[in-house]
């Protein structure tokens, strides 16, 4: 290594990008008197019968992966994220050229947030409209498809959700 340029180059090149981090960070930004979080029932603003509890569990759930913030009753909380489901949607994406029917669906669930620090009472942050989705074939199987591609709307959502709160997006 001695006498070639190109491995010293290489080296150093190593070296920075290692120290650098490339940009990729490890932990969360909120603030660390942010321990807590409460996640109450989401508000169903729509006309889908029951989807608040997919997606309040799902955002529980993800926040329970993430680990960041520990979901905790409200009155044992640093902080508070209500939610509203706003937007239930079902549209077609593609059609078939033999008989004019949906072939493929997209799933759309979006909700309104507000983000509060419990131990100022300020709320730091109110998102007018965050979304999930997915697409999904209709096959024969007909509403049943439709539910079976809501927990990977929820999914999409709640990543969304959980990454908005704890990287301190606002």
């Amino acid at each position: 290594m001695k006498n070639n340029p190109f491995k010293w180059f290489l080296l150093i090149a190593l070296l920075f990008v290692s120290v650098s981090g490339c940009g990729y960070r490890v932990g969360s930004l909120l603030p660390a008197s942010m321990k807590t979080v409460a996640v109450p029932n989401f508000i169903n603003r729509t006309i889908e019968p029951a989807i608040e509890i997919d997606v309040t569990n799902g955002v529980i759930e993800r926040f329970q992966v993430d680990g960041t913030l520990e979901v905790v009753p409200e009155s044992e909380a640093d902080t508070l994220l209500l939610g509203e489901i706003i937007d239930y949607k079902r549209e077609g994406l593609r059609l078939s050229s033999s008989d004019d029917s949906t072939t493929e669906f997209r799933l759309t669930i979006a909700v309104r947030l507000t983000f509060k620090d419990l131990n100022t009472g300020k709320v730091l942050w109110v998102a007018t409209r965050v979304e999930g989705e997915t697409e999904f074939l209709p096959g024969s199987s007909g509403p049943e498809a439709e539910r079976a591609a809501l927990p990977l709307v929820v999914e999409d959502l709640a990543e969304d959700i959980v990454s908005k709160v704890v990287d301190a997006g606002w």
